[in-house]
């Protein structure tokens, strides 16, 4: 089998790019050397369908477990093996970098969109990890706020905690973030990165180097370092490297984490910024107050609605931008209010410093500079302008750059602690008894007594759902379309679809190629979506239209046996409306139910109900047949509600 596999993986790098058909033999080679094999058969041109590469190389994994390759098999011991798998496949640097710079001459946004592509398909950026993020938004008054629960770096083995807490302390590469990082092999205590490649660039004469982050907080996260291991320190020079990298690619937000500890990232021994093809709820957010800045009269001014201290500054030249933005940091780091409790500096130690980010706006250069302070106190140890006490058992970590921006990254940790908060309350279980929900006991014991679950059950083809995980759920045959659906960055839209359509079935039972892109471009042509869609990431950058077609597709993939459909007629137009309607009664049969949530009749002009349900205060307080729905329309909720002896009270 294992020649199988290889001729797999070959094929998979000549389809990606990886692997130069005058490269082949020699490829093989290479494998062929690694899993201590001395004959071979087959070659790339006879794999006739591709699977995922997360699927070869497990299988290629299990190969080597069995044949006593790996020390343990651990997932640090797998992702040295895997990587290294990668690394044959991976081109020379010198390769890498004449092909961006081919396609920087075309477009800035071409090099990018081809160096992203890239980082995915030799594995560095780990999609199949990455699927697994949880991703919601919600609204505030600041605007929509994106938050995640990163869960692509997997948790740490015991086993191999102990071997890295014996092993000999190495330092090179000095960090994470250093050059040298490049094809380095890696241990048990850091990444292997033979699969990994950078593109040196310039920012005002100085060498920095372009990579992507292999966790991706957002679309195209990546990260722009220091060729030296210098240590971060905000100034004049920082502010004109951030406009010179928007100069250089337009498309992309940057930004550096602050230079003093709590307020900064957590690699603060290393220069480097931020950025990505992403707009933050930040860069969203209008000016609050208008500021004149007398020595800069070619400079918009102002600060920002934001939760945080924030000051805009716009306009065609950077340089004027620069000297505004050095005036601000000189004043903030000398600023000093004691009835506000700002201090510049206690005892010799500065507290005051700037979180800057960059952008381009159409025609005009875009500074945000987010004033920060990092004083302790005894009841604040972890600083005054922290998360509280009170909010550790959600996040004790550093607010740094994403944060400030407007993505909050939640520890992993979350997702085992709400899923088990969640069964101990819906059981009635004392929260106090569990490692995992006792850190949570204070919060929930401070809302629980507005929620009382005092009765019923939901049953589902007669079991009931209500100890179910969401996938357990899912796999019986619910399908949700949310009112705000997620944006999954590196995950295209067809790989989401299959991946749902085969989770959980057995090799022989899952869809295959030639049949799922048969049944997808149908469905599509249903829908009247353009075939780019399939390619494009998940609802990234989707207008809300899209985004509601596109969970229309997943439901007549997906063909399950119930659907909750939340408020899907929301922001659409009339044409959207039809289409979307359109879906959803090509569903309609024997062995489909479907419940939909809506406020407005129009839905209804295209989709009959069969029945309709009015809800007050939590209940269902009318139910008939379509005619009821019709009389809503025309009567309004008011007038029910009298006759029902209900108060009503018309949202805001």
């Amino acid at each position: 089998m294992i020649n199988e596999y290889i001729n797999e993986l070959v094929a998979y790098g000549l389809n990606h790019g990886l692997v130069d058909p005058e490269d082949e033999v020699y490829v093989t080679n290479r494998l062929l050397e690694l899993f201590q094999l001395t004959e071979h058969e087959g070659t790339a041109k006879e794999v006739r369908s591709e699977r995922e590469l997360s699927q070869i190389l497990n299988d290629m994994l299990e190969y080597a477990c069995r044949q006593g390759m790996l020390e343990e098999e651990t997932i640090t011991e797998k992702d040295l093996f895997d990587t290294k798998i990668m690394g044959i496949l991976t081109p020379y640097p010198s390769v890498v970098r004449r092909q961006f710079w081919d396609k920087y001459n075309i477009s800035p946004k071409a090099a990018t969109d081809f160096y992203y592509q890239f980082s995915q398909a030799t594995n560095y950026i780990r999609k199949d990890r990455i699927v697994k993020d949880e991703k919601w938004t919600v609204n505030t008054e600041f605007g929509a706020m994106d938050i995640t629960i990163n869960l692509s770096k997997p948790e740490k083995d015991p086993r191999d905690i102990a071997k890295a807490g014996k092993a000999k302390k190495s330092g090179y590469p000095s960090c994470l973030l250093c050059k040298e990082n490049e094809g380095y092999a890696g241990h048990i205590s850091h990444p292997a990165r033979q699969n990994h490649r950078i593109i040196p660039i310039t920012l005002c004469g100085e060498r920095y180097n372009l990579q992507y982050s292999p966790y991706v907080y957002y679309n195209e996260h990546c990260i722009v370092f220091n060729d030296r291991h210098i240590p971060m320190k905000i100034n004049k020079a920082v502010f004109s490297k951030l406009l010179d990298f928007v100069k250089q690619f337009p498309h992309y937000t940057v930004g550096s984490n602050a230079d003093l500890p709590i307020v900064g990232g957590s690699i603060l021994s290393h220069d480097h910024f931020q950025g990505g093809e992403y707009e933050f709820a930040m860069a969203k957010a209008p000016y609050e107050t208008e500021i004149s800045l007398k020595k800069f009269p070619d400079v918009h001014a102002g600060t920002v609605k934001w939760p945080m201290s924030v000051i805009r500054l716009q306009g065609h030249n950077t340089e004027s931008l620069v000297g505004a933005a050095d005036c601000i940091l000189s004043c903030w780091r000398e600023y000093t209010d004691e009835k506000a409790f700002i201090f510049s500096e206690t005892q010799g130690v500065s507290h005051n410093t700037i979180t800057p980010i960059a952008r381009k706006r159409e025609n005009l250069f875009e500074l945000d500079l987010v004033l920060r302070n990092n004083i302790t106190t005894e009841e604040f140890p972890l600083g005054v302008y922290h998360p509280h006490p009170e909010y550790h058992h959600i996040k004790k970590e550093n607010i740094g750059l994403i944060e400030v921006m407007g993505l909050a990254v939640l520890p992993a940790r979350l997702q085992k602690e709400m899923t088990e908060l969640e069964r101990r309350i819906l059981q009635n279980e004392d929260l106090r008894e569990s490692d995992l929900t006792k850190i949570h006991a204070d919060w929930a014991e401070k809302w629980l007594p507005n929620y009382e679950i005092t009765e019923g059950d939901i049953l589902f083809d007669g079991e009931s759902i209500l100890d179910l995980e969401v996938d357990e759920r899912a796999r019986l045959g619910l399908f949700l379309a949310m009112q705000y659906p997620a944006e999954i960055p590196g995950i295209t839209n067809a790989e989401f679809i299959r991946a749902a359509m085969n989770a959980g079935k057995e090799d022989d039972e899952k869809i295959s190629v030639l049949d799922f892109i048969t049944k997808l471009d149908e469905k599509m042509e249903l829908l009247g979506m353009r075939e780019e869609m399939a390619e494009r990431y998940l609802n990234e950058g989707f207008s809300g239209g899209e985004k509601k077609r596109n969970e229309i597709l997943q439901l007549l993939m997906l063909e399950p046996k119930f659907a909750l459909l939340d408020e899907i007629d929301s922001g659409l137009d009339i044409d959207a409306l039809k289409v979307v309607s359109k879906g959803v009664n090509a569903m309609r049969g024997e062995g489909f139910g479907a419940m939909i949530i809506t406020h407005y009749q129009r839905l209804l002009n295209y989709i009959t109900p069969d029945v309709v349900h009015v809800m007050m205060e939590g209940k269902v307080v009318l139910s008939g047949g379509p005619e009821l729905a019709a009389r809503l329309e025309q009567e309004g909720y008011a007038k029910i509600a009298e006759e029902l002896g209900y108060e009503y009270h018309e949202e805001a």
